[in-house]
């Protein structure tokens, strides 16, 4: 399973007690605010008429803070913070404007009226104007907190993507140095050396530069697209001279989508499991399509699994789920059945 993260979401997180806590702070605010009213009116002392103002700020307090909790509900989920930052804060502002002078205003006119107590203009003004304020200011607090949070995520997710990739680099120069990939190497390359002078020069200039590739981008997270399938064409071509031209490659990928990202050997590790599974011969040619549909890269290739072999790890696939979920929090999606195995990868635009 790919990594889920949750939507940020400031103070106005969920669970039981954070709720209890987010109501113990208006309750506090309720009072405080219920004090600057005795100042500014300069309300009497009498304690009825002290417990009514306590009783009102605190009630639109609360009243502004499910109502804020709704919003951010519905902004987390159509205008989250890690996609629409812009977009949000435009909409967020008036948003927090609209909703604290609609409540406080006829709130205020119905309570002060169901307690039997008269509401001078001055007084309704101050109300509104100290209720947009607070609001104001805990809305900034609270997306001050989510932006934090999503600034350090975002810190610690290129660290994590970082040694995902440098681990999935080790691993894919582990295993085509490994004896096995080298006996193979070196046999047909003696074999074309008598053969065919000329293709045992191009057999070790793509090999050089499918070694130098591996090492050079040992650091990055993301490349383009295109380089990704120079190196696979130059794979295909190392891997048919073996196979004598039975694994066949078809790209369908239009020039502007090559601008597009894409993680280091993402590509490679997909060809490498179909010619590692399935068996290939004169009579079965291993058939590889990497295609672009509706915005994602499908690589697909036909399922001919080869007898007595051990199952598959995983690792490959994993990695590279690993990576998306780390590079662009999206997923990646497999397909198999008894004739093809398909897997699609979500296009990562240039930034």
């Amino acid at each position: 399973m790919e990594d889920q993260k949750e939507p940020i979401s400031g103070i106005f997180s969920t669970g039981p007690l954070s709720i209890l806590s987010d109501l113990m702070l208006m309750v506090g605010l309720g009072i405080i605010i219920a004090s600057y009213y005795a100042l500014v009116n300069q309300i009497d002392s009498l304690q009825s008429t002290l417990i009514r103002n306590v009783l009102f700020s605190v009630s639109i307090s609360i009243l502004l803070y499910v109502s804020f909790r709704l919003m951010f509900l519905v902004l987390n989920r159509y205008l989250p913070w890690e996609t629409h930052r812009v977009r949000r804060i435009l909409v967020e502002i008036p948003a927090i404007l609209i909703i604290a002078i609609a409540l406080t205003i006829p709130f205020t006119l119905f309570f002060f009226g169901l307690a039997g107590a008269e509401v001078t203009r001055e007084q309704l003004i101050s109300n509104t104007a100290l209720s947009i304020l607070i609001s104001l200011l805990i809305n900034t607090f609270t997306e001050g907190v989510a932006i934090f949070r999503l600034y350090r995520d975002t810190l610690i997710d290129k660290e994590r993507l970082k040694q995902e990739t440098l681990r999935s680099h080790f691993e894919t120069l582990k295993n085509q140095v490994g004896p096995h990939f080298l006996f193979n190497s070196l046999n047909t390359l003696i074999a074309l050396i008598d053969e065919s002078p000329h293709t045992a020069k191009n057999f070790v200039q793509k090999l050089s530069n499918y070694y130098r590739y591996v090492i050079q981008v040992n650091q990055e997270a993301l490349v383009p697209l295109s380089i990704e399938l120079d190196l696979v064409k130059d794979y295909v071509f190392l891997l048919n001279q073996r196979y004598d031209q039975r694994i066949v490659l078809q790209v369908d990928i239009p020039l502007e989508a090559e601008n597009s990202l894409i993680p280091p050997l993402a590509l490679q590790m997909l060809v490498e499991n179909a010619e590692k599974h399935n068996a290939i011969s004169a009579e079965k040619r291993l058939n590889i399509r990497i295609a672009l549909q509706d915005d994602r890269i499908v690589v697909e290739n036909t399922r001919m699994p080869k007898k007595n072999a051990p199952p598959g790890t995983g690792t490959g696939l994993e990695n590279i789920r690993k990576r998306y979920a780390l590079a662009a929090h999206l997923p990646i999606h497999i397909e198999s059945d008894s004739g093809f195995f398909r897997v699609t990868l979500p296009v990562i635009p240039q930034p």
